[in-house]
């Protein structure tokens, strides 16, 4: 007792958590500010999309199925290459150092040209459908210019499965053997990340 106030031994246990909570707290609005960004981006860009698709002439932007595909397919290493870019800055913008950004820049990539090399193992020997195999995975790269982060990246990945699988059947790829190819190609990358942060949430869960 000191000047009539008792003085009470804080917790260690409660001192150690609290840098955690303050942690958790700064990731959490920093994660909210993010996801206001894209918002407002994906609105923005969605809207000039529109805008600028209603402008270009039909051989720009073709009217049929093919031809869509393949300015697509043109279109998506470049959105991948976006979305490298937008990884490294995300990462670097939340403490970490330079090295661990590139580090999954060069993941991306690697996982990217594993999932060429399943579809074009899968498809057939002659080379019209490794073209079609070479098509529908430029076509699946298009979701990752919005692939940031690692949840935005497994959302990435499936809407590319998607996209693959239709520019597939598209182009007269049987449905099973294209649902096959897809599977193989996307399914364990899908399966590894879906892993990965199910242990990272497990992990903070714990600390929390």
């Amino acid at each position: 007792m000191r000047n009539g106030t008792a003085m009470v031994a804080r917790d260690p246990h409660e001192m150690a958590a609290t840098p955690l909570r303050a942690f958790a707290r700064a990731a959490s609005a920093l994660f909210e500010s993010w996801r206001r960004l894209l918002t407002r981006t994906l609105r923005a860009s969605s809207n000039a999309l529109r805008s600028a698709a209603r402008r270009l002439r039909p051989t720009v932007w073709p009217s049929d199925p093919l031809g869509r595909e393949r300015v697509a397919a043109r279109v998506g290493p470049v959105a991948f290459g976006i979305g490298l870019v937008m990884t490294v800055v995300v990462t670097v913008s939340q403490g970490e150092p330079l090295r661990s950004g590139l580090a999954r820049a060069v993941t991306m990539t690697l996982w990217a040209l594993a999932r060429l090399a399943i579809l074009v193992a899968l498809s057939d020997r002659d080379p019209r459908a490794r073209q079609t195999a070479q098509a529908a995975w430029s076509i699946s790269l298009v979701p990752f210019a919005m692939g940031a982060t690692p949840a935005l990246r497994v959302l990435a990945l499936a809407a590319g499965a998607t996209l693959a699988h239709v520019a597939l059947r598209s182009r007269g790829v049987p449905s099973s053997r294209a649902t096959g190819m897809v599977l193989w190609a996307f399914g364990g990358q899908l399966a590894v990340t879906a892993t990965a942060l199910i242990v990272l949430g497990s992990v903070v869960l714990v600390a929390w």
